[in-house]
């Protein structure tokens, strides 16, 4: 990803205070991995430029230094090393002078952003046109030690908006401002109109660092120049031709615009500094202090930090993680410990230095943590480790308990779900009464706040063949079986066998006709489509001829709405009645279907799940809609959707087969609640009717729940 980036200085600034520079570390003999700091200090009450100056050669020097290939270990050492510094030279001052710093370094890499700061500076992202407040400190006491305690870690996106401030304005005033700013473009222009804006209000200019991560190198240059640089001897010329023009190009990919802000921008017409609309919604951040025994390691990052996690984006991954850094005990005046933790790679290994918990630690362990089935392990297990499983159980729980204090019911279940996963980890035979009542509290929790239901009670037979799927009809359940036949589920819980036509592979089955027959799709043995009509009243069964004698087209899905029949393969075509057969005409044009797994109509439209985790909606005609998830954290989202089925709801039932779970959800993707299946044998398809969930497990039985 290519970055943009504006920076604005006092007519008397220090160029120091803001810098963009491109670092690169050894990872080994063979490679080195290359970043960006962003650095943003503000001067210092009683030092000189060169103070600054040498914190920002300490910070590059010290993390070019770093081994391994562990970034976030790399920076925190090298944020030790900046720690060292500024006590030094704090013991250096005189008596009676006391240090203020305000600065806020982000260590770009990999699309990941790891941000820290000291003292009382602002940071902010825009994504998808929201502010989030990554930093919004409160001015520091005196007593508390000056250093850098926390980091803050995430994935970017392309065309987010980074901006580190320096103001003493209110949060609201100043997220304010700058979703105004942030509405010109380019770029520049940003950084133009939240000068004038703040110009105009303190009489003074603010300091401020605009950043914008970009898709393509051609993105990064066009807000500077008038056509991409194509080549590197004509990116040469126009960084020449910038510098004459105040423009300075550091690295290659990253523009820097330094402009100095002229007095006269106070005479702006009236019309460039009409006040920003106030947003309706901030997200801000709150520090507690560090105790003076924290301050020589950074890496005990004592902070606490809430922010909300943006349900409807689910590309975001900075939520806050915790972790307890002490082994004294919490009393009712002693402030609770946290860390923040890294990505989501570095979440799934904790280090040792200090243990890492967060919400996307769940992330492809979701299975297991929905529907309590105990993890096994084929390692041998100590009481250390297991202990440490067990404290990581807690703090997260204890974690929850803070988030629902400030009403983040997302953040307490992706707590909770950490929590949850940890505990998996125990083995049987080394669970301890404590771990045991642990879980059975956490999942109480998180039943309650998700909706959980538990299935039970249902009823089961047995049928003779594995199943590709059930369907349900007028005259009672059918399940279409791998060995080319429908079994009828009769109500003493025997089965009717319907024999298809020889030589046939079963690949999908649907009811149709207000479910008064079954549709089968099928391939002969000369790989061609063919489709099957089975009448639900008597078991008669024929073939769907097209009127036209052509060949269908090749299919792997089928749905249905009333007489209609819906193929899809490559693309969608749709079968409607005429005379004795069926007529054939494309339903999507040039729309692309191979990537859909499943689908479903309801109340009017298709609904399909695309590469296994993404619904999008289908209408004749009609450009194909994607639809986000909404309502629950992004974390509790299955990885892999293999069903979706309707009922007279009109709601949709997304089967989630790794996590042996029924997740309902508006057309609309909203979160509404979940449906536990038992963990004493594995289902393989489930789908619903207006009055019971259907689940085929892997042992060829199927299960009625009742609704």
């Amino acid at each position: 990803m290519n970055l943009e980036s504006v920076r604005l200085l006092h007519a008397q600034g220090i160029p120091n205070r803001y810098i963009a520079n491109q670092v690169y570390r050894p990872i080994d003999d063979s490679h080195a991995e290359r970043g960006t700091f962003f650095i943003l200090f503000d001067q210092p009450a009683v030092t000189s430029g060169a103070f600054v100056s040498s914190l920002i050669n300490t910070l590059i020097r010290e993390y070019y230094r770093q081994p391994g290939p562990d970034r976030l270990a790399a920076f925190e050492q090298t944020l030790v090393r900046l720690n060292d510094q500024i006590g030094q030279y704090q013991n250096s001052l005189h008596s009676g002078l006391s240090l203020t710093l305000n600065g806020v370094v982000v260590l770009y890499i990999g699309d990941e952003i790891h941000i820290t700061h000291v003292g009382s500076p602002r940071a902010y992202l825009q994504r998808h046109g929201e502010l989030l407040a990554l930093i919004d400190a409160k001015p520091s006491s005196d007593s508390t030690p000056l250093a850098f305690s926390v980091i803050t870690s995430g994935e970017v996106l392309a065309q987010d908006c980074l901006v580190l401030i320096e103001s003493q304005s209110s949060s609201d005033e100043l997220m304010s401002n700058i979703t105004f700013a942030l509405s010109h473009d380019p770029l520049y222009e940003s950084g133009r109109a939240y000068a004038r804006i703040m110009k105009q209000k303190l009489d003074r200019e603010s300091e401020a660092l605009f950043v914008r991560f970009a898709d393509t190198p051609e993105a990064t240059y066009q807000i500077y120049v008038d056509r991409a640089l194509e080549t590197s001897a004509e990116r040469w010329t126009q960084a020449q031709k910038a510098i004459q023009q105040q423009l300075t190009y550091i690295g290659q990919g990253i523009t820097v615009l330094n402009h100095r802000i002229q007095q006269r921008i106070a005479r702006t017409k009236a019309t460039d500094t009409d006040s920003p609309a106030k947003i309706d919604k901030t997200v801000t951040a709150e520090s507690s202090p560090t105790s003076p025994e924290q301050v020589d390691n950074v890496a005990d990052f004592s902070v606490k930090t809430y922010w909300d996690t943006m349900q409807n984006n689910k590309a975001t991954k900075l939520t806050a993680g915790t972790t307890p850094v002490t082994e004294e005990p919490i009393t009712s005046g002693t402030p609770r410990q946290f860390s923040i933790p890294p990505s989501a790679q570095r979440l799934l290994r904790p280090r040792t230095a200090y243990l890492l918990i967060g919400a996307l630690l769940c992330v492809g362990i979701v299975a297991k943590v929905i529907n309590n089935t105990p993890s096994s392990t084929t390692q041998t297990m100590d009481t250390t480790t297991r202990d440490s499983f067990i404290s990581q159980a807690d703090t997260a729980a204890r974690n929850a308990d803070a988030a629902l204090v400030q009403d983040d019911t997302s953040g307490a279940i992706n707590y909770l779900i950490a929590a949850q996963s940890s505990l998996r980890q125990i083995s049987r035979e080394m669970q301890t009464e404590t771990s045991k009542t642990l879980l059975s509290r956490i999942t109480d929790r998180l039943d309650t706040l998700t909706k959980t239901t538990h299935l039970t009670n249902g009823q089961s037979v047995t049928i003779n063949a594995p199943a590709l799927k059930v369907i349900d009809t007028t005259n009672g359940i059918y399940a279409l079986g791998k060995d080319n036949r429908l079994y009828l589920i009769n109500q003493d819980n025997t089965t009717t066998t319907i024999p298809l036509a020889e030589g046939l592979t079963p690949l999908d089955g649907v009811a149709y006709n207000q479910k008064q027959a079954i549709a089968v799709l099928a391939q002969n043995q000369q790989n061609e489509t063919v489709i099957m009509s089975v009448t639900a009243s008597d078991g008669t069964v024929k073939e769907v001829i097209r009127t036209d004698k052509k060949a269908w087209p090749t299919a792997r899905m089928i749905s249905s709405f009333d007489r209609n029949l819906y193929l899809v393969g490559s693309t969608m075509w749709k079968a409607t009645p005429q005379g004795e057969g069926y007529r054939a005409t494309a339903y999507t044009p040039g729309a692309d279907s191979t990537k859909m797994n499943a689908i479903v109509m309801s109340n009017g439209f298709f609904y399909g799940i695309e590469e296994s985790r993404n619904l999008v909606r289908l209408a004749t005609n009609s450009p194909k809609t994607a639809i986000k998830f909404f309502g629950a954290p992004e974390a509790f989202w299955p990885q892999t959707i293999t069903r979706i089925s309707t009922n007279a709801s009109n709601l949709l039932y997304l089967f989630d087969k790794e996590g042996q779970r029924l997740i309902v959800t508006t057309t609309d993707g909203g979160y509404r609640k979940q449906y536990a299946l038992p963990n004493t044998t594995t289902y393989i398809d489930v789908s619903v009717t207006d009055t019971a969930i259907l689940a085929m497990s892997d042992n060829h039985t199927l299960t009625t729940f009742p609704l």
